[in-house]
């Protein structure tokens, strides 16, 4: 058991001499994860205008879920166009989150340097990849691309849809004390450092919700975060994978993880904080 340890670590320490020694030669890079299910009249699309952005070092991992519509199969017949793209086929819909950690875990063992979430249906603009992997670059492990920042809105949506997003927003801030305005954003690009320091089998959550872990986590190890704006527009084609369950589920896994954090023990402790200072 101690060999086993004693050789993790020796390629761990490896496999970071290997990306410091590429990132000082200016050799970064970057992976964008793309979970999919049922996307066949946008995959196409979005692995076009992703790549088109000719950004050096870049590559496309799609995760797809068995989707009964042949999304899988169009993207391994776009693999074999483009060397920058790779593909993960599951069994079946197993959740968002797990879709992106199966991603990242690929991303890790390719080398990447950063890595990127965004959806399937456009609704994320792949022009707003080089905005996150230059703030990235600044030295970030968490850059978010963010709808309630000054600057970042969304558009195609009815009022009952921002509402619920912006509810859904304001209750996660304040059950899980986060600073962060757009805490639901599927938008990010993440620091190789901070994916590594995960433990995936601690991650909780495997819907919508693994978003807000993903946050909770790099506030709450030190890690570096910033919002930039963006633009949300609904998606075109496809419908949505958001339902009544869906939301459900991610409402109990965000008061599941308030409760493993012990969210409660915060107005508690303050209450007695003030409560001593007012008395002695």
């Amino acid at each position: 058991m101690k060999n086993k340890t004693k050789n993790c670590k020796r390629k761990s320490a490896k496999q970071s001499a290997k990306n410091a020694l590429r990132q000082a030669q200016g050799r970064q890079k970057i992976t964008v994860v793309i979970p999919t299910y049922n996307e066949k009249d946008n995959i196409k699309d979005v692995i076009g205008q992703v790549l088109g952005l000719k950004i050096k070092g870049l590559n496309i991992i799609i995760v797809d879920d068995n989707s009964p519509d042949g999304t899988g199969n169009i993207a391994d017949k776009l693999s074999k166009k483009h060397k920058e793209l790779g593909v993960i086929h599951r069994k079946g819909k197993q959740g968002i989150g797990t879709a992106y950690l199966a991603g990242f875990e690929k991303a890790l063992k390719e080398d990447a340097d950063y890595i990127i979430s965004m959806d399937a249906d456009l609704s994320h603009n792949p022009k707003d990849i080089p905005g996150l992997i230059c703030k990235a670059k600044q030295g970030y492990d968490l850059v978010i691309g963010s709808r309630y920042v000054k600057g970042g809105k969304i558009e195609d949506w009815n009022f009952k849809r921002k509402f619920l997003s912006w509810s859904a927003n304001l209750v996660t801030r304040l059950l899980l004390s986060l600073p962060i305005r757009d805490c639901t954003a599927g938008y990010k690009c993440y620091s190789r450092s901070f994916i590594e320091s995960l433990d995936f089998e601690k991650i909780s959550s495997i819907g919508y919700a693994f978003q807000v872990e993903m946050v909770y986590n790099v506030k709450n190890n030190g890690f570096t975060y910033i919002e930039i704006p963006i633009v949300f527009t609904d998606r075109l084609n496809g419908h949505s994978k958001v339902d009544f369950r869906e939301i459900a589920n991610s409402a109990k896994s965000i008061f599941k993880l308030a409760y493993l954090y012990k969210w409660w023990c915060r107005p508690v402790k303050f209450i007695i904080t003030k409560t001593k200072n007012f008395l002695f």
